[in-house]
């Protein structure tokens, strides 16, 4: 028996029972954090006009709001990718010797949902541009059957609303329990 247990032996129960809250809350709000995304990427293959794919092109990527830059090279297969941009509109520079150089602007991409911008290189100098404007690209998903835009009907979850009223009914189950236990002793 602990000493303070000694004075008011109800003091190591709502102890315990605050402990054992405390953890519950936390294992809680781990797993609500982490189901936020908030940024998405661009990726997408880079052919020539025949339909080969080109290894080893340049590729480009500018956000035109924020100004930043991120660069890569296609692969094996042709295939480029941009992980965790931030939403925005986004400007593609695609470049390879021998190969006129494709700008491809107004590309936005929207939290969560990746967006594809596959690149047919023309024969040519690098010197020489061909500008290709991607405005509404963003409103059809070529990776699922959605298409974005103003929702039809207002009846999306608020998401902390459903958490809060879960976090309440476990709490009270968890005081059910505990009186119900006390009750048996």
């Amino acid at each position: 028996m602990y000493p303070y247990e000694r004075r008011n032996p109800r003091i190591g129960t709502t102890l315990c029972l605050a402990m054992i809250l405390s953890v519950c809350l936390l294992l809680l709000a781990i797993p609500m954090q982490a189901q936020v995304e908030t940024s998405s990427s661009i990726g997408g293959t880079v052919t020539d006009s025949s339909g080969a794919v080109v290894a080893g092109a340049a590729v480009t990527v500018k956000n035109q709001d924020t100004g930043e830059t991120r660069k890569a090279v296609t692969n094996g297969t042709g295939y480029y990718s941009f992980a965790s941009l931030p939403p925005g509109t986004y400007t593609i520079t695609v470049s390879m010797a021998g190969f006129k150089t494709v700008v491809v602007t107004d590309r936005v991409i929207q939290v969560a949902q990746p967006a594809s911008v596959d690149v047919t290189l023309a024969v040519g100098t690098s010197a020489q541009t061909v500008n290709v404007s991607a405005a509404g690209a963003e409103l059809i998903s070529t990776t699922t059957s959605e298409i974005s835009g103003t929702p039809v009907s207002d009846e999306s979850p608020d998401f902390l609303f459903t958490a809060i009223s879960e976090l309440r009914r476990r709490c009270r189950y968890f005081c059910y329990l505990w009186r119900f236990r006390r009750r048996q002793s």
